[in-house]
C-alpha cells in the first residue's frame, strides 16, 4: 500500500502569505504608491491659533522672479500664510516642530526647504491649498506643516482643510473686500478694524492685528480658538499691530 502524499503549497504562495502578514502586522510597507515619510498628530497644549494672512502684493514688491508671485491671481487677495498654534507669551511665534526628527527641521529653510518629506495629504488637497497659498510654488506648505500643523493634534489633510476654510472666510469678509478695494490707497486702521467689528464683533479689536513693513501692510494676523472652525471664534490674545493709525494697501 503506497505511502500517502500531501500536496505541497506552492514556494511563491508559501512567500506571499509572509509578505502579506508581515504587511498587515505593519513591519512592512508597501513600495506602490508608497506615502512620504510623516509626522503622526501630536497632541501638544497651546492657547490659541494665530490665523496668519498675507498681503501678497507687499511679500512680492521687489521678488517679482520669485516662482510664487508669478501668479496674477493673487495679486489683490489676502492669502495664506500659515496657521500657528500658540501659546500666550510667546511673542515670537517659537512653539513648534512638536515630534519632529532634527534631520527635518535642519532642511526647514528657504533653500532646502523643497528638500524635506512631502506633507502627507492629497493631490486633491495639494491642489486646493494651491488656490490659497501662493507659497506652495517654494515648499512653504512643508514648512507650515512641520513648524507649526505638527504642533495642532490634527492630521495633515484635516489640519489644511482648516485653514483653506479659514483663509476663504475672511478673504470674503469685509475686511478682506475693504482691503482688496483699497489697493494702491492709504487707510485708517479705525477704517479697517471697524470691517473687522462687523465682520466678527467687538471682540476684532483685541484679536484682529495689522502687521506692516515701512508703513505698508504686508500681512493680517487673527487669534482663534484652539477649537475654531470659523474665524468668528476669536480668542483674544493681544497682540500688538505695527501699522499705526494709517497704512498704505500696496498694488501690483
Amino acid at each position: 500500500m503506497g505511502l500517502k502524499t500531501q500536496a505541497r503549497r506552492p514556494r511563491n504562495a508559501y512567500a506571499f502569505g509572509v509578505l502579506a502578514s508581515l504587511l498587515l502586522a505593519g513591519w512592512l510597507t508597501p513600495a506602490f504608491g508608497a506615502a512620504a515619510p510623516s509626522v503622526p498628530a501630536f497632541r501638544a497644549s497651546f492657547d490659541y491659533y494665530v490665523l496668519s494672512l498675507e498681503w501678497h502684493p507687499t511679500f512680492c514688491a521687489g521678488r517679482a522672479s520669485l516662482p510664487e508671485c508669478q501668479n496674477p491671481d493673487f495679486d489683490r487677495a489676502l492669502v495664506m500664510h500659515g496657521l500657528w498654534p500658540s501659546r500666550r507669551g510667546d511673542t515670537s511665534n517659537s512653539f513648534g516642530y512638536c515630534g519632529v526628527d532634527a534631520s527635518i527641521r535642519q532642511l526647514d529653510n528657504a533653500q532646502s526647504r523643497c528638500e524635506m518629506p512631502a506633507v502627507p495629504i492629497s493631490q486633491e488637497t495639494l491642489a486646493q491649498l494651491s488656490a490659497r497659498m501662493p507659497g506652495v510654488d517654494a515648499c512653504l506648505e512643508r514648512h507650515e506643516w512641520y513648524r507649526h500643523g505638527t504642533c495642532s493634534g490634527l492630521d495633515a489633510e484635516t489640519y489644511f482643510a482648516l485653514a483653506d476654510s479659514l483663509v476663504s472666510e475672511a478673504h470674503d469678509s469685509r475686511l478682506g473686500r475693504f482691503i482688496a478695494g483699497h489697493a494702491g490707497q492709504t487707510v485708517s486702521a479705525d477704517d479697517a478694524w471697524s470691517e473687522a467689528v462687523a465682520d466678527w464683533g467687538g471682540a476684532a479689536r483685541d484679536a484682529v492685528a495689522f502687521v506692516c513693513s515701512r508703513g505698508a501692510l504686508s500681512e493680517v494676523r487673527v487669534t482663534l480658538s484652539p477649537a475654531a472652525r470659523s474665524v468668528a471664534a476669536l480668542s483674544p490674545a493681544g497682540m500688538r499691530s505695527t501699522c499705526g493709525a494709517s497704512f498704505t494697501i500696496p498694488a501690483r
